[in-house]
């Protein structure tokens, strides 16, 4: 599926999300924060994981087009951003990611 990560994040009254800096918070920078983010419940997470979420998250924050993912990498980014931020984030983010 393709994902078109440079999309804009924004507040309940529809204005875009700023990060320091005043740059906008797009659905790259949920992400790939996500996915370079340490979890309580992963302690154990192999070497070979944690370097396939960085070079994931390389492609999505190089990425100016639509990023063609699988649905497994799309099921995880899911799963990770839920972990990484409140309802806000993760809702506009899972509507992004999965449209249907």
């Amino acid at each position: 599926m393709k994902i078109d990560f440079t999309q804009v994040l924004k507040t309940l009254d529809g204005t875009e999300m700023k990060v320091p800096g005043d740059k906008v918070f797009t659905l790259a920078m949920a992400t790939t924060e996500a996915l370079l983010a340490s979890y309580e419940d992963e302690k154990s997470l192999s070497g070979e994981e944690k370097a396939s979420r960085y070079t994931l998250a390389l492609a999505i924050h190089a990425s100016v087009e639509p990023l063609d993912l699988s649905v497994e990498k799309i099921v995880l980014i899911k799963k990770l951003v839920a972990k990484a931020y409140g309802p806000l984030v993760c809702g506009q983010a899972w509507m992004l990611l999965d449209p249907q």
